[in-house]
């Protein structure tokens, strides 16, 4: 926002290694439900099968902090609710299953509290949108009674518009892949399934991009790659059922942090001429949230 901002070109190696993570997830995904086919036997465990689909309301408490370089303070914040929403498609076999989710939330409304680059303080509303998708492929490790463990490795992107260009304010778009090493545990009971699915997040590929609302030219920037996590908490109570498809309401809280590095220095420049260096700070962004909606599986 107002106060850093910086330069980064993302090289053709760097593109190589989203593809190739990519491709292993999708060949994962394939290869274990494949093998599962041959492998079919009646269901045990939280007895998830075949394809569900959800699709619901996604709003969260956005906490994103940049920490400045010299006295490791807060240089400023965007605090908030954002809404939205979320679908996810999901195929089970006995011993496996794969699952696609899209994500989409912002708001108009977001609290800024910084400084302008002359250091005057400054509060402001501004807006966020924030997009993720990611795919993943688990494996049914342990499937019994009525309950189901099952670790899984996964491959996403994730999108942040933050801010608009309406000085004083200004937008800089952050955008990286991740890959996801976690685990999912489901337990039936009744009509009810509850569950933990708790995951390490790795992102790559990371850049901010800005022209601080055309004051500068567009400027790019590595932004170094940190470990974040995330824990979500399903739960889902089937509603209505006939022969072959199944009706659920679900609830889900989650917690998510992202973790960024503080960038090299790079160059600004007006119509091609330097005029200065920046940063992008060391920064955390924590997301509070809950997804709510309907559920079918057939």
């Amino acid at each position: 926002m107002p106060d850093g901002i910086v330069k980064i070109t993302v090289n053709l190696k760097r593109g190589n290694k989203v593809k190739k993570v990519v491709s292993v997830v999708v060949c994962l995904c394939f290869l274990i439900l494949s093998g599962s086919v041959f492998a079919e036997q009646p269901n045990a465990g939280s007895g998830q099968k075949g394809v569900s689909l959800l699709l619901g309301y996604d709003a969260a408490y956005l906490h994103y902090v940049e920490t400045t370089p010299l006295s490791g303070g807060d240089l400023d914040k965007d605090t908030g609710w954002q809404n939205g929403g979320f679908g996810e498609i999901r195929y089970d076999l006995d011993k496996a299953f794969a699952r696609l989710n899209v994500e989409a939330i912002g708001s108009n409304s977001a609290d800024y509290k910084g400084s302008l680059q002359n250091g005057t303080p400054l509060s402001m509303k501004t807006k966020e949108r924030i997009y993720k998708t990611e795919l993943d492929a688990a494996y049914k490790l342990w499937n019994e009674s009525t309950a189901t463990l099952s670790p899984y490795i996964g491959a996403g992107y994730r999108y942040w518009k933050r801010g608009e260009d309406v000085l004083p304010d200004y937008t800089e778009k952050y955008t990286w892949w991740y890959a996801a090493l976690g685990a999912n545990y489901a337990y039936k009971y009744n009509r009810w399934m509850f569950g933990i699915d708790a995951a390490f997040l790795w992102p790559f590929s990371m850049k901010m991009e800005t022209n601080v609302s055309g004051l500068i030219d567009d400027a790019s920037f590595h932004i170094k790659p940190r470990l974040g996590f995330r824990i979500e908490l399903p739960t889902s109570c089937e509603v209505y059922r006939t022969k072959g498809m199944q009706l659920s309401v679900f609830g889900t809280p989650y917690y998510e942090q992202w973790n960024i590095g503080q960038s090299s220095d790079v160059t600004l420049t007006q119509g091609g001429v330097p005029v200065g260096t920046a940063v992008e700070p060391k920064s955390n962004t924590e997301l509070y949230g809950i997804k709510i909606g309907l559920g079918i599986n057939f």
